[in-house]
């Protein structure tokens, strides 16, 4: 199943077909580093790539961006200081 993700990735990366929060699922299923590591973050703080509830999150491109280019634990250490300073809120 991960090698059909791979390969579900790699055809449809420069589709408009598919959004960044499918290519973001489908990446954790494939097993690829950037997104398991980004998901394994979120899980920690229990949260979830979607819509906008206290316990999810938007922007996934963005968060990719903070992991790719300065890694996970500054993405922890972003989301910690966003909760401390607003809470756990839709806008947050």
């Amino acid at each position: 199943m991960a090698n059909e993700a791979s390969l579900f990735i790699i055809k449809n990366k420069d589709a408009s077909k598919v959004g960044p929060n499918d290519e973001f699922r489908i990446g954790v299923l494939a097993g690829h580093p950037l997104f398991v590591d980004t998901n394994n973050i979120l899980e920690k703080r229990k949260l979830k790539v979607g819509s906008s509830t206290a316990n999810s999150v938007r922007g996934i491109k963005g968060l990719l961006s903070i992991v790719m280019e300065q890694g996970p634990e500054i993405l922890d250490l972003s989301l910690t200081i966003a909760e401390n300073a607003w809470g756990r809120t839709p806008d947050t």
